[in-house]
């Protein structure tokens, strides 16, 4: 990434930074579905490598969101989602970050993506779509809040 002019790795720049939160979404680009022992490696590694350039950092991982029934097709994308998603969250059990499900909400009654939160029949989100997302942020934050686990601005940089 490009930190302070200079391109600098992942890791060592959230060392710099040290912040309180890093939230990742991982994607169809990420091929994170495809093959999931591997990529939930991939995923403790991102744990692992925060916590040792910035210790104080909690990790949070969005789940994978839904693909429409057109994009999933007959390799069933989402069922595969779903497994992914389950693997990720125990991973996030088992190292310490924090899961947060933003694929359910976004889902039909058949387990795939609303029509009206798509923009492309395949995957990507449709306004409606993001602010169902952003609802679901907003919902995390606020029990983060009522726990007394967030303060508002207590990490504004």
């Amino acid at each position: 990434i490009l930190y302070r002019g200079r391109e600098t790795p992942l890791c060592r720049a959230i060392g710099q930074i040290q912040p309180k939160r890093v939230f990742i979404l991982l994607g169809v680009n990420d091929y994170a579905g495809k093959d999931i022992p591997k990529h939930i490696g991939y995923c403790e590694r991102i744990v692992d490598l925060i916590a040792e350039y910035s210790p104080d950092t909690q990790v949070y991982f969005f789940s994978l969101t839904p693909v429409t029934l057109r994009f999933s097709g007959s390799a069933d994308l989402n069922t595969l989602w779903d497994e992914y998603n389950l693997a990720l969250k125990e991973m996030c059990i088992a190292k310490g970050a924090i899961y947060i499900d933003i694929s359910t909400p976004l889902k039909d009654e058949n387990g795939f993506l609303k029509a009206e939160y798509c923009s492309d029949d395949r995957y990507h989100l449709s306004p409606a779509g993001l602010q169902v997302w952003l609802d679901t942020m907003r919902s995390f934050a606020k029990s983060q809040y009522e726990e007394g686990l967030w303060m508002p601005g207590e990490d504004a940089q």
